[in-house]
């Protein structure tokens, strides 16, 4: 479902944990015969497009704000993800190998977010696997491979045809990717493939959930990794000015290192000057060739709790962080989700600051323990959970 805002919890995730039909939420018209769907009207991409009712756009908005605010208060990501020229000064210096706590806990590795091409504007395959009428199911098919998937089919994702893996174009959540014989399969909910062109129309209307020119009808099929052959930067400049080690004074100079976790958890990692080679695929120790110190660091690294009991943690959110995610995103939205306002919405949008039976909204409940998110019930939900015992590691860490 594209809005443009990237998510870790996909929408339709969203949808499944606050009582939404995904299909509905997609934007296409769906009302089985014979059944009364609650709220059944389709949701907009924008909210000019109906102003009456809460937009895909800002569902997708206060999704991304409550994984902030959580991550935030957390210590860690909700899911491995890359941190890019994370900034760190050194106050003194230090001679060659440096010893730092990264930003961000659950630290998995160095390394920068690579993107392999698997398959190339791969046809979908559209099919009704529960025979209920609705071709929900919709399978790539990439042959021929070899050893582009080391780690298997859970680095595997799919995109929008000719977007370069960009994240704001990823179709999620993959149903199933099966690696084996040298062919990949994956399936994925038909509702997530909706063509962009139909969100954005001026004069947007519902989509037909069996209008086949209205979805994607190919993908683009990658393989997302870490790559460890990013390097990390050791900075310092030359008090002096001159051409030792550098251009000028006036701007750091650096040199390559390896990060090296050494506390997963916490994230405390050490850097040491290496190079790499691209001929034996390897890092090797380098001595540290500057006569300064240390001054600061560039780092590139790999971070994120995983769920263990999941079949791909590095893309499955833990199931008490999805909903945690929801209803904390639900309480953020003011408006109904359509005409006939879902009651879960309602149910995570009440204030429970407001004395039960008051008729005066300036009577209030003593709510100062749940502050930090709010009072509404879908925050108070969310911040019991991140004060469970050993959940967190910290907070006040600055989101980047």
């Amino acid at each position: 479902m594209y809005t443009g805002v990237v998510t870790k919890l996909s929408l339709r995730e969203f949808s499944q944990e606050i009582g939404i039909h995904p299909l509905h939420l997609g934007g296409l018209i769906y009302n089985p015969e014979g059944r009364t769907v609650f709220c059944e009207a389709p949701y907009f991409q924008f909210p000019y497009q109906d102003h009456d009712r809460v937009s895909r756009l800002e569902i997708a908005q206060a999704v991304k704000q409550a994984e902030t605010m959580l991550e935030t208060w957390l210590g860690y990501r909700l899911l491995p993800a890359w941190e890019n020229q994370e900034f760190h000064s050194l106050a003194g210096g230090v001679p060659g190998d440096v010893g730092l706590k990264v930003d961000w806990g659950h630290a998995i590795a160095g390394g920068c977010r690579g993107a392999e091409l698997l398959g190339d504007n791969v046809a979908i395959a559209w099919s009704d696997e529960d025979g209920d009428g609705y071709e929900e199911t919709g399978t790539v098919v990439v042959n021929g491979l070899t050893d582009q998937l080391p780690n298997g089919a859970c680095e595997v994702r799919i995109f929008v045809p000719g977007k370069e893996a960009a994240e704001q174009y990823e179709v999620k959540p993959i149903r199933e990717a099966v690696f084996s014989a040298g062919t990949l399969t994956v399936k994925f909910w038909r509702e997530t493939a909706v063509l962009q062109v139909k969100y954005e129309a001026l004069n947007a209307t519902g989509i037909p959930y069996d209008d086949d020119a209205s979805f994607e009808t190919a993908l683009d099929v990658y393989r997302i990794f870490n790559d460890r052959t990013c390097a990390q930067q050791l900075l310092w400049s030359n008090p002096a000015g001159g051409c030792i080690a550098g251009p000028d004074y006036s701007s750091w100079n650096e040199q390559d290192a390896q990060l090296i976790v050494r506390d997963q958890r916490l994230g405390w990692v050490r850097l040491s000057p290496a190079s790499y080679s691209d001929t034996d695929l390897v890092w090797s120790s380098a001595g540290w060739f500057s006569p300064w110190p240390v001054q600061a660091v560039n780092l590139y690294y790999y971070a994120g709790f995983q769920d263990k009991g999941q079949q791909c943690a590095a893309r499955q959110m833990d199931e008490r962080w999805k909903n945690a995610v929801s209803q904390l995103a639900a309480s953020m939205l003011d408006r109904p989700p359509c005409d006939c306002t879902a009651d879960q919405w309602h149910y995570y949008r009440e204030d429970l600051a407001q004395a039960e039976g008051s008729e005066d909204f300036g009577t209030f409940r003593e709510m100062r323990e749940y502050l930090p998110f709010g009072t509404r019930r879908g925050a108070v939900n969310a911040y019991r959970r991140v004060k469970d015992p050993g959940v967190a590691l910290g907070r006040g860490v600055a989101s980047r």
